[in-house]
């Protein structure tokens, strides 16, 4: 009897501490994720490339308001693409921190242009995000952010147009 109780305080303390481990986990990871948001320096691609991509294990599998959520930059714009073997759906959209017109404008131009890409974990139907972004003109606006705030991020890419 004087072994069962120690044996039992014992198997408590373990259990409760495996218990935590995922909590304590979990919290250094939302730790990480709001730090990527603090360096931020004025330049978009360093920024982009260096405290998302590199990071980009604490988005993926994600809503993409997490990502959203941890950014110091302002999305402006967004844009997306069909699957060529299925015209019905879209598996990405790309996030850019300037409007869809000077977007645009600097990638005729030849003018540094950035474009954080995050491919869907499932695709949308492609319908449904023509209409969204017709009726936004491609701004990002809370209605864009609604929508595609809630579906999960399969992938994270940064698309760079320079002079």
């Amino acid at each position: 009897m004087k072994f069962v109780i120690p044996a039992f305080i014992m198997i408590a303390v373990i259990t409760s501490c495996k218990a935590q481990q995922p909590t304590a986990t979990n919290h250094s990871a939302q730790n990480s994720v709001k730090q990527t948001s603090r360096q931020f320096t004025g330049d978009t691609l360093q920024y982009i490339e260096t405290e998302i991509i590199n990071n980009k294990q604490l988005f993926i599998g994600k809503p993409l308001n997490t990502l959203l959520d941890s950014l110091q930059l302002e999305v402006r714009s967004y844009d997306y693409g069909a699957v060529p073997i299925n015209n019905k759906i879209t598996d990405v959209i790309g996030l850019r921190f300037v409007s869809a017109k000077e977007s645009l404008d600097r990638v005729l131009s030849n003018k540094k242009a950035v474009i954080l890409t995050a491919k869907w974990e499932t695709p949308l139907p492609l319908d449904t995000v023509i209409a969204l972004s017709r009726k936004t003109h491609g701004e990002w606006t809370p209605e864009a952010k609604a929508y595609f705030g809630s579906h999960v991020i399969k992938e994270l890419v940064v698309t760079r147009y320079k002079n």
